[in-house]
C-alpha cells in the first residue's frame, strides 16, 4: 500500500540469511514476490513454507491456491489433500478441495469433500446447500 515493496523483499531475504528454515518468512517472502508477479521465485519460497511448517494449512492452502492458478491442478488438490489429513476439520481447506475438484470437472471427488464438511459442519446451511448443488451436478 506504501509502494515500499523493494524495501519489503528486503527484509525477509536478511531474515532469511539468519534464520533460513523459518516457515513464516518463506512465506511473506512468496506473498510479497506473487505481489511482484516474481511467480516462479514466488511458488519456491510458498513451497518452502508448507514443507518447514506442514501442520499450518493456512501456507498449505496459500500454496494451493498459487498451484492452481498456475495451472498446477492435481499437484494444487494433492497439497490441499495433505493439510486435510494433517486437519481434517480445517473448513478453509475442505473448501478448496471441494472447489478445486468441482473445477476440474470431477464432481465425485468434489462430493466426497463436501460429506466430510457436512460430518464437521452438521448444522451448516452453507455446507448442505453446497453438498445438494454437487449431487443434482452429478445427476446431470
Amino acid at each position: 500500500m506504501q509502494g515500499r515493496d523493494a524495501y519489503g523483499e528486503r527484509m525477509p531475504g536478511r531474515t532469511l540469511e539468519v534464520a533460513p528454515r523459518n516457515a513464516d518468512v518463506h512465506h511473506a517472502l512468496g506473498l510479497l514476490l506473487i505481489r511482484r508477479n516474481r511467480v516462479p521465485e514466488a511458488m519456491s519460497a510458498l513451497k518452502e513454507s508448507v514443507k518447514l511448517s506442514p501442520d499450518n494449512t493456512r501456507y498449505s492452502y496459500v500454496y494451493a491456491v498459487a498451484l492452481n492458478d498456475t495451472g498446477e491442478k492435481s499437484e494444487s488438490i494433492r497439497v490441499l489433500e495433505e493439510a486435510h489429513k494433517r486437519r481434517p476439520a480445517d473448513r478453509e481447506v475442505l473448501y478448496a478441495i471441494i472447489n478445486f475438484n468441482s473445477e476440474n470437472g470431477d464432481i465425485q471427488g468434489a462430493i466426497v469433500y463436501a460429506e466430510k464438511l457436512i460430518e464437521i459442519s452438521p448444522d451448516s446451511p452453507e455446507a448442505a446447500r453446497l453438498l445438494d448443488e454437487l449431487k443434482r451436478e452429478s445427476n446431470r
